[in-house]
């Protein structure tokens, strides 16, 4: 089949989508993408994937939607699109509106999680509903990350039951493996860093937009430094200044941080890295202080590399961290309880290692190779239902 993946940003397409279009393509499919423009889409090229760039607005803006729809179904027809399958919310709506018109015959939607949330006012989550149950009635079949966000979809009649299907989300565990590094590993991307060798890190993964907690995140790091001065705080993630609202900058970050006297010095802003295990391998303790999320990646990660994780008390941060076993659950943008449970790890390393090597057992279950042969597998029934109805016409 020619397949068409649409996803909103290149770093999307690069980091968390390569993997499983490289599956496909060893599967023997045509594998295409469509990305929003940026430095990472001659990586993606490089992997043999035509890659069509496609400027679109990730705020509600009806003009410029319309002008994305009507581009999704000109691209999606002039290459003859056997299945177009999509990914994050906008896209979700746009893009099987989109396969609809072009006359695609297979559609499918990835969930990477809902936008509304339980602190959203009733009117406007009501609105994210409604769209969400129209994205889900122009697809042929509906993946969700989450396992809540299936439960949720279910409950709240998002997606017909027959559409939807549980996916998971998954890493490269061979990659993600502490085995990999030893103590002088750890020692050597310390001192890159200049970070004294017996301090303790507390590190965050995920990218620069408010929603992620960063501002919760600098407010804990500074009360976990006038309690453990010897603590050193990284920041990784890309820059996002040209694809959302509520981007922040690294410049931005370190303005922030520097009004702090006790993090000055402490913390760092290393933006887009490519080396996130040995990274891994050097913090501690792992915080995501998320306002929303699907399933974060970020989290399967560090629990990959055995590290305990805090994490906010929300979906897909729920299904990764096992509280008070993998790692610790805190309230969302509550920076004083996010500081408490990293000192309480900080503090206790053997209770940090335990939790550590429990999430790392845990992590296994996250296999990305998985989450392919799923994809793989719902292609095939979709295209065997149609084998059906023709046979049947």
């Amino acid at each position: 089949m020619r397949i068409v993946h649409v996803v909103n940003t290149d770093f999307f397409g690069r980091f968390l989508m390569l993997d499983q279009l490289r599956a496909l393509k060893d599967a023997g499919h045509d594998v295409r993408l469509v990305t929003g423009p940026g430095p990472l889409v001659p990586e993606i090229e490089a992997e043999g994937l035509p890659v069509t760039v496609l400027r679109s607005s990730r705020e509600m803006n009806p003009l410029a939607d319309l002008g994305t729809l009507s581009r999704l179904a000109r691209h999606f027809r002039e290459i003859g699109a056997d299945l177009v399958h999509t990914h994050n919310p906008k896209l979700n709506l746009l893009g099987p509106l989109a396969a609809r018109i072009a006359g695609v015959r297979r559609i499918v939607a990835t969930v990477h999680g809902y936008y509304f949330h339980a602190d959203m006012p009733g009117p406007q989550r009501a609105f994210y509903k409604s769209l969400e149950r129209l994205s889900a009635a122009a697809a042929d079949l509906v993946f969700t990350q989450s396992r809540e966000d299936y439960e949720t979809a279910l409950r709240e009649g998002l997606c017909a039951p027959h559409k939807l299907e549980h996916l998971g989300n998954g890493i490269d565990l061979t990659r993600f493996d502490p085995a990999r590094f030893g103590p002088g590993d750890v020692l050597r991307v310390k001192d890159r860093l200049g970070i004294p060798p017996g301090a303790p890190v507390v590190g965050m993964v995920g990218r620069m937009v408010r929603e992620k907690g960063y501002p919760e995140f600098i407010e804990a790091a500074a009360r976990i430094a006038l309690k453990r001065p010897d603590a050193h705080f990284l920041l990784i993630g890309p820059d996002e200044r040209w694809q959302k609202r509520d981007a922040l900058t690294r410049e931005s970050v370190m303005e922030e941080a520097a009004r702090v006297p006790a993090l000055r010095g402490k913390l760092r802003v290393l933006g887009l890295r490519r080396d996130l295990p040995s990274l891994y391998a050097a913090i501690d303790v792992v915080a995501l202080p998320s306002h929303r999320e699907g399933f974060p990646r970020s989290l399967i990660e560090a629990a990959a590399m055995a590290r305990p994780v805090v994490a906010t008390d929300i979906r897909g941060c729920r299904e990764v961290v096992r509280n008070g076993q993998t790692g610790f659950l805190v309230p969302v943008k509550d920076p004083a309880s996010l500081a408490d449970k990293i000192l309480t790890l900080i503090e206790a390393p053997d209770l940090a290692g335990e939790m550590g090597r429990r999430a790392r057992a845990a992590a296994l279950a996250h296999d990305e190779r998985e989450v392919c042969r799923k994809i793989l597998a719902g292609y095939a029934r979709l295209a065997a239902a149609d084998q059906s109805l023709i046979s049947a016409i």
